[in-house]
């Protein structure tokens, strides 16, 4: 019975877990996978949170568009 599956099976474990087993958490497969998925939840959350405060109640956005003059207040 051939014992190399089973060596090629452990090089994987102990490169995929070698740092945690050790106790060098952040530098583990699965810390940067934690720290790469809590940085795009921060980024999505600051994009909602900034898209809820431009649309609650502020003003709507400059484009540069000339009022009408039946709509001018100085004219009444």
């Amino acid at each position: 019975m051939k014992c190399g599956p089973f060596w090629l099976l452990a090089f994987f474990v102990l490169i995929n877990n070698g740092c945690s087993l050790l106790g060098f958490g952040d530098r583990s497969v699965g810390g940067v996978a934690r720290s790469i998925e809590a940085r795009t939840e921060i980024a999505v959350a600051t994009t909602l949170q900034r898209a809820h405060e431009t649309q609650a109640g502020g003003l709507p956005p400059d484009d540069g568009q000339i009022l009408p003059e039946n709509l001018l207040l100085a004219r009444l």
